[in-house]
């Protein structure tokens, strides 16, 4: 018994190793880890997305590519996986996302002539006891008295969903509140406005 567990285990580890050394030992160039930084809290979706498929890079629109994404811990190549993950070319989204899932993911773009990596960091944290939302908020100020728009921080979202012609659906919240648009709130297609601001309208 013993014996066939540490054989099972050695051959586990020389599959995994393989499975590491497909993109380790392939003279790709490396951008490292990209600056901007993806954060989420479980249970929602989250969005990776590599910057490699660019003219700065290469020339895009004349040289034939694929991307495959890994998993910094395991090496693993990510698939989809019904409910959990979901590939598409340079972007890679978390349907339910974990704590587990905080870490770097590795995308590596393949061109007949040679490749590219380049690291993506996701944030996973968990919500603020007592608090409404994510811990990370994204500030915008509102001037009191005049008609002004907020932005949708997720619009990089929005922006991916349209190019796939997804449908989708966007609300907007209040505190806890749903906004349905009764009163001065104006449901805009990318953002809220605000008529005749008054200081208990301020978000």
């Amino acid at each position: 018994m013993g014996k066939r567990s540490t054989l099972g285990s050695l051959l586990f580890f020389l599959g995994l190793s393989g499975i590491c050394t497909a993109f380790e030992q392939e003279n790709c160039t490396n951008y490292r880890l990209q600056f901007e930084r993806v954060y989420s809290v479980p249970g929602e979706v989250a969005m990776l997305n590599s910057t490699l498929a660019s003219y700065d890079v290469f020339n895009i629109s004349a040289v034939p590519y694929n991307i495959t994404w890994y998993d910094s811990k395991t090496r693993q190549e990510i698939s989809n996986e019904t409910g959990r993950t979901v590939v598409r070319g340079e972007t890679l989204w978390f349907l339910n996302t974990r704590l587990d899932n905080d870490g770097e993911y590795v995308s590596v773009l393949r061109t007949p002539s040679g490749c590219y990596r380049q690291n993506t960091r996701l944030i996973v944290e968990l919500p603020v006891p007592g608090k409404c939302g994510r811990p990370r908020k994204a500030g915008q100020t509102i001037n009191k008295g005049v008609t002004e728009y907020l932005s949708c921080p997720l619009k990089e979202y929005i922006s991916k969903l349209n190019s796939y012609n997804s449908t989708y659906s966007l609300m907007w919240y209040k505190v806890q509140q749903l906004l349905l648009g009764a009163g001065p709130a104006q449901m805009c297609q990318a953002g809220i406005c605000f008529s005749q601001l008054e200081e208990t309208s301020a978000l």
